[in-house]
């Protein structure tokens, strides 16, 4: 699907990259209602420490893949 490519949710190959849709999907259910709550109070949104800890497993859980897809191989082990 070349607009979510274009959006930056590509894997480079030309297929959409599931974990990037997941990480955009959590941080825009988090962000959206916030950022709106915030426009219509006049007031800096304020995150809840479960929401925090959302964002961090998403952010863990994409490094680790980033991590893993990046590791080097040993042409030397089977």
């Amino acid at each position: 699907m070349k607009f979510l490519n274009d959006l930056g949710l590509g894997d480079g190959l030309g297929n959409t990259s599931s974990m990037r849709v997941v990480f955009l999907l959590t941080f825009l259910a988090i962000l959206i209602p916030k950022v709106v709550t915030a426009i219509k109070t006049g007031v800096a949104p304020q995150f809840t420490p479960s929401e925090m800890e959302v964002m961090g497993i998403a952010f863990g859980a994409k490094l680790i893949q980033n991590v893993q897809e990046n590791k080097p191989t040993d042409p030397a082990k089977p």
